[in-house]
C-alpha cells in the first residue's frame, strides 16, 4: 500500500513539474484593459497600465505616454515614456526611409548606438525596430524604436527610459508596440 502511494506521489509531482516547465510562458507585464484610439490618426495602441496620456502634440507628438512614477538618476528625473508621431515617406522607399533614420538617429548624439536592428511584420505590416543606447544631458538612456508603414506615412514609436531603469520597463514597452495597430 505505502508503495502505492509512493508511486502515486511521484507520478503526481512529475506531472506538475512538467506542467510548470513545459507550458507557455506568459508575460506578466500589465498594460491598460482600455485600448487608446487615436482621434487624429487612424491607429489603435495599448499602453500601460497606469501611464498617463497625453496628446498636446509636444514635439510633434500624436500622443505621448508616461508613466507616472518618474525614475531618477541622482537628481535627474526622467519618467519611461511612449511616444507616437507620424510623417510622410515624401517619396522615399521603405529602405532609404529607414537608412536615413538611422543616420539621422546616429547624428543626434555622438555615441548613438543601435545594439538590435530588424524588419518585422507587425499585424500584417511592415515594420522595423531599432534599439539603441546613447547619452543625453550626461545621462545614459535606452530607447526601443517601432517604424510602421502604411502607404506613403511612416509611424514612429518609440519607448525610452534611463539606461539604468531600463531592464525593469523594457517588457511593457516591447509589449506595448506589439499592440500598435492601423484600423
Amino acid at each position: 500500500m505505502k508503495i502505492r502511494h509512493l508511486i502515486f506521489f511521484a507520478i503526481v509531482l512529475a506531472i506538475g513539474i512538467g506542467f510548470f516547465v513545459l507550458r507557455p510562458q506568459v508575460s506578466l507585464t500589465r498594460l491598460a484593459a482600455q485600448i487608446y484610439s487615436s482621434p487624429k490618426a487612424p491607429f489603435t495602441f495599448q499602453f500601460p497600465e497606469g501611464w498617463a496620456v497625453d496628446e498636446k502634440g509636444t514635439s510633434g507628438t500624436l500622443v505621448l505616454f508616461v508613466n507616472s512614477a518618474p525614475d531618477h538618476e541622482g537628481d535627474f528625473p526622467l519618467p519611461a515614456s511612449i511616444n507616437i508621431l507620424s510623417e510622410p515617406l515624401q517619396g522615399l522607399s521603405r529602405e532609404e526611409y529607414i537608412r536615413t533614420s538611422k543616420r539621422n538617429l546616429q547624428q543626434y548624439s555622438s555615441d548613438y548606438t543601435i545594439t538590435k536592428d530588424s524588419a518585422i511584420l507587425l499585424a500584417g505590416r511592415d515594420a522595423h525596430v531599432f534599439e539603441a543606447g546613447f547619452t543625453s544631458q550626461g545621462h545614459a538612456i535606452r530607447n526601443r524604436q517601432l517604424l510602421v508603414f502604411a502607404g506613403d506615412t511612416v509611424y514612429i514609436i518609440t519607448g525610452t527610459s534611463l539606461a539604468s531603469t531600463w531592464d525593469s520597463h523594457r517588457q511593457v514597452i516591447e509589449d506595448s508596440l506589439q499592440t500598435f495597430a492601423i484600423k
